[in-house]
């Protein structure tokens, strides 16, 4: 408690002066396109003052992500794939690295088991390269998509507290929004999504 606290806020839901909501992963549904390549140096989700950093990542999955520890208490990245555990790995001390792949596409919870109730965060892993997390104000760019007709989804973890499970606030379902949309050759495309109480409550938990 003398490092981080008795507790923290919650980061479920976070929204700017210009009301643009951050962490929200958007994707196309495709089946063509881009292969996935290896990033230059892999992602790094880092524990800093007792948080995950980032909240949210997206990235290719087969691809290595390193977990890091910032902080002078021990630490461990526990992620999960609804109930079941995909890896467990401490850290134990100030500069600890752990490298790990996960080989599966899907969405993937983090959780620190070592008194941290409130530290959560979100893996999206993607077989193909067309996704992004929009940044503060709610912004967000894929580009290079092949010109057709797409789904675009945008999905939200969710940010109402419905219970307690294990020490830790049980939020609502994620939201998933989507929208169609046609893209051309050499031009940009907009695309715009509302998160709001109803979607929340459509989505239950």
């Amino acid at each position: 408690a003398a490092a981080c606290g008795p507790t923290q806020p919650s980061r479920a839901l976070r929204i700017s002066a210009r009301n643009g909501v951050a962490d929200v992963v958007v994707s196309i549904d495709i089946a063509r396109g881009r292969a996935l390549e290896a990033p230059a140096s892999p992602p790094v989700i880092d524990n800093v003052g007792c948080r995950f950093e980032p909240h949210v990542l997206a990235a290719g999955a087969g691809f290595p992500i390193t977990f890091r520890s910032s902080d002078e208490v021990l630490h461990n990245v526990h992620a999960l794939s609804g109930d079941n555990t995909v890896l467990d790995l401490g850290l134990p001390e100030q500069g600890t690295e752990q490298s790990s792949t996960i080989e599966a596409p899907g969405i993937y919870r983090l959780v620190c088991d070592v008194g941290h109730g409130w530290q959560q965060a979100w893996v999206h892993l993607f077989e193909h390269p067309y996704y992004a997390v929009t940044d503060q104000d709610g912004h967000f760019r894929i580009e290079n998509i092949p010109p057709g007709q797409y789904r675009v989804r945008a999905w939200h973890e969710g940010w109402r507290v419905v219970g307690r499970e294990a020490g830790r606030p049980r939020f609502s379902n994620p939201v998933v929004l989507t929208r169609s949309v046609s893209v051309t050759t050499q031009q940009e495309t907009s695309v715009d999504f509302e998160l709001s109480t109803q979607s929340a409550e459509i989505a239950g938990g």
